[in-house]
């Protein structure tokens, strides 16, 4: 389920991009993902933010530490 759905600035003026914050189950624990979505992919994110309805996204998870300052 899309907790967030931030819009980018366009990197041309026929694509938009958002930065996406999912709610998913990893390995057996609820996580929030973060993630870029563009194209097909953004446009139904969109539909699914819109409509509050789950949607499925695949491939690699990595893990970044957040920096402390």
């Amino acid at each position: 389920m899309a907790q967030g759905l931030n819009r980018d600035e366009p990197a041309s003026a026929a694509e938009e991009t958002a930065s996406v914050v999912l709610v998913a189950e990893v390995l057996g624990r609820t996580r929030r993902v973060h993630m870029t979505l563009s194209g097909e992919d953004h446009d139904w994110a969109v539909i699914a933010c819109q409509r509050k309805v789950p949607f499925t996204v695949t491939g690699m998870l990595g893990f970044e530490r957040r920096a402390r300052g």
